[in-house]
């Protein structure tokens, strides 16, 4: 019979596990979203021998779900569990803004209104609680590293936000945080958790942008250019997720480090993060002529063959552009995560899966395109516009199916 029906649900998809106390013959589960008609079939799923796996994908933010499974047993016997989930939705919106402009400011005088802002975010951080926002007006702020003071709630998210989503302000070069990762601009160190960044820049940056240490972290309209900019050890990454920091959301961001010939790691790279939950929605991708061994988005390590680094993850409707190394890689533990609908154009792979340790992992529906002068501009002149499957420890499940790729040269 079905013992437990677990689901984890995301933005636009979800994770589901069902478990059994006799072996199975085959599964079937659908979803429809409560109160209409009709359905959508679950991915194909994974008997790991404790119990099935799979997902539900293509769903809304903030969306109430009805889940029904079928499982048929080897004795002939046939269950069917039932259950409600709900997608994650838009974080509340901040009951009050505390004003920052670095060029009108002062941080001894000021009172964090819009008429007497304060002039630096590290100032305005002092006042913030649960629930609030501090809103940066347009400027540039040199301003080294910020370490929020607080975490904010479950309900009641803290916000570093522009005050005008039309006139981002601009973060640049950060500072060198002794207690932690080193030169950054934003870090949760300490566990700073329920953390929404919002409309901001980040700009020629001495390593890195964000480092995070903490789960819940939500970016989302920001962009993020020209990281590494202090070289060798300072080559950075735009945003570094570790130890615990699981449940990061970034949704609709830029990063460009296109035509630099800058020696830079990953826009995104998740090292041990803890938790898994991560999903990547929306963002863009140019990463044309940087050099090194550059994925847009790395997770890992390699070593983790249980998925407790990395698992119940999303990756959709992203566009990658120009990766000097693979478009997307996973390596270790991903369990249930799922990339669909995804573009990646010249990069010297679309996907690496090196070793996949433990699954499922669901590759579908995703586009890839390498233009004739590939071969040329990555890896010694060679490359591929295939998939990367394979390294020591490699267990898979992989689901790969319903992807188009398309050369204007002659590929591996």
């Amino acid at each position: 019979m079905i013992t437990n029906i677990v689901v984890v649900p995301l933005y636009e998809s979800a994770s589901v596990y069902v478990s059994y106390d006799r072996p199975v013959s085959s599964f079937s589960g659908n979803w429809v979203p409560v109160g209409e008609p009709g359905g959508r079939r679950l991915l194909p799923f994974w008997d790991d021998g404790v119990r099935l796996i799979s997902a539900a994908v293509d769903l809304s933010p903030g969306k109430n779900y009805q889940l029904t499974v079928v499982v048929h047993h080897q004795d002939g016997t046939t269950d069917q569990g039932l259950i409600n989930f709900r997608t994650l939705g838009p974080v509340p919106a901040p009951t009050n803004l505390i004003v920052v402009n670095i060029q009108t400011g002062n941080d001894v005088n000021g009172t964090g209104s819009l008429a007497n802002p304060y002039r630096t975010p590290q100032r305005a951080l002092q006042a913030i609680a649960p629930g609030q926002a501090v809103a940066l007006a347009p400027g540039v702020y040199d301003v080294g590293y910020i370490v929020p003071p607080i975490s904010g709630l479950s309900d009641a998210w803290c916000h570093l936000i522009g005050l005008d989503p039309a006139n981002p302000p601009v973060f640049t070069r950060g500072a060198y945080h002794t207690s932690g990762p080193g030169t950054v601009v934003f870090d949760t160190y300490g566990g700073r958790r329920y953390w929404r960044l919002a409309d901001l820049i980040f700009r020629d940056l001495t390593a890195n942008a964000i480092w995070l240490g903490a789960p819940d972290f939500l970016l989302e309209g920001c962009t993020i250019e020209r990281w590494g900019r202090g070289g060798g050890s300072q080559a950075g990454v735009a945003i570094y997720g570790q130890y615990g920091a699981g449940r990061i959301s970034i949704h609709d961001c830029n990063f460009n480090n296109q035509n630099d010939n800058v020696n830079v790691g990953s826009p995104i790279h998740i090292w041990r993060g803890g938790l898994g939950q991560y999903s990547f929605l929306h963002n863009t991708f140019h990463l044309g002529n940087s050099i090194g061994r550059m994925d847009s988005v790395f997770t890992g390590p390699e070593a983790d063959a249980t998925g407790g680094w990395h698992k119940d993850s999303e990756y959709a409707h992203n566009q990658i552009y120009g990766a000097p190394d693979d478009g997307w890689q996973i390596d270790g533990g991903a369990v249930a995560c799922r990339f669909w609908d995804n573009l990646t154009v010249d990069c010297f792979r679309a996907f690496s899966a090196a070793p996949l340790a433990a699954g499922p992992a669901w590759v579908f529906r995703n586009r890839h395109y390498v233009p004739p002068d590939h071969f040329s501009r990555h890896w010694n002149n060679a490359g591929t516009a295939w998939i990367k499957i394979g390294g020591t420890n490699y267990r898979g499940p992989l689901f790969l199916y319903n992807n188009t790729f398309f050369a204007d040269t002659p590929v591996d």
